[in-house]
């Protein structure tokens, strides 16, 4: 059967009484409201995480900026991009100074 989904048997040539399967749907969908409930909050908190990765990501971008603007840098790379390089200027610490201060 499949992960995650519900299912329910009712044999209703066992019922006599409306009752019971009345207190079986109700019991179904207290459950289905739960699970919908749980995901709804587990996705308010995916979108509070990626909002929250967002602003830390939009400083780093406007302390790269500065940074290369202040220092006259034509371009500035990422070091996950990069195949190689000489060793030379890396800002990365100043990226980080700087983002620090804006806490």
């Amino acid at each position: 059967l499949g992960e995650g989904k519900t299912f329910t048997v009712l044999k209703l040539d066992d019922i006599v009484d409306h009752a019971h399967v009345r207190i079986r749907l109700r019991t179904l969908a207290e459950s289905l409201d739960s699970r919908h409930i749980a995901a709804s909050r587990k996705e308010d908190r995916r979108r509070a995480a990626n909002a929250e990765n967002q602003k830390i990501l939009d400083k780093v971008q406007t302390a790269i900026e500065k940074i290369a603007k202040a220092n006259h840098y034509d371009i500035v790379l990422s070091g996950t991009s990069v195949a190689y390089a000489v060793d030379g200027i890396n800002i990365s610490d100043q990226v980080i100074q700087m983002v620090s201060k804006d806490k």
